[in-house]
Order: structure tokens, then C-alpha cells, then sequence
């Protein structure tokens, strides 16, 4: 019927910097659900969707994580040739509700990503 779902996982390996004589570094997991609808035309499908999950970020030393819920509303691209598969999306990632020493506020990014797959 067109709709799409799809689980979703990334890694960042993040980085390091140096915070008040002592080296930091952190790294982000995702993980979560897409939704979506697919529309078609000849080898172009156009895909709207929602991602939905949960983003840590972990630093060392000291081994601290914080978790948070993300949303990721945006439009991937795909062309097909035969069982190959190549995209591009854009994404909004919004990190609402994260906790700071002056209240709680939302983070917004842009995102862009690229994809290459086989259709099965």
C-alpha cells in the first residue's frame, strides 16, 4: 500500500577535546522506529517520514551517558536500478526536553545522509 517502516540504528564516533587540562571524548548511539510513505515515480521513490527513538551520548573518562528521546520528521530519495539502490535523505533531529543547568530545552540539527542498498 505504499507505507514504510524500518528500524533504525547509528553510531557516531563523536570526538575528543581537551577540557581543562584533562582529555574528554563522547560518542552517540541511536536507535529507533521509521515510518513512512512511499511514492513512486519510475525509478525515483520519494519518502517522507518520522523517525522515532532513543539518542545516548556517552563520554570518558568517567563513563557518563544521558539519554533522550528523539524525532526525526524528513524526505529520502531513492533511485533503482534493478536490485541496486542508491539515496540520499534529509532530516530535522530534534532532542526535546534535555536537561541543562539552566532548565530544559530543545535541540535541533540538520542532517544529511547517504544510502546504498540491495532490494531482496
Amino acid at each position: 500500500f505504499g507505507f514504510y517502516g524500518g528500524i533504525d540504528l547509528m553510531y557516531y564516533l563523536g570526538g575528543s577535546e581537551t577540557v581543562l587540562g584533562q582529555s574528554v571524548s563522547a560518542h552517540t548511539l541511536m536507535y529507533g522506529l521509521d515510518l513512512g510513505y512511499n511514492i513512486k515515480v519510475a525509478i525515483l521513490t520519494i519518502r517522507p517520514l518520522l523517525g522515532l527513538g532513543n539518542f545516548t551520548v556517552s563520554t570518558s573518562p568517567g563513563g557518563a551517558s544521558a539519554s533522550n528521546l528523539y524525532l526525526e520528521p524528513g524526505v529520502t530519495g531513492l533511485l533503482s536500478f534493478g536490485t541496486l539502490i542508491v539515496g540520499a535523505d534529509a532530516n530535522l533531529l530534534v532532542l526535546p526536553g534535555i536537561n541543562t543547568p539552566t532548565g530544559s530545552t530543545t535541540e535541533t540539527a540538520f542532517t544529511i545522509h547517504g544510502q546504498i542498498g540491495a532490494r531482496f
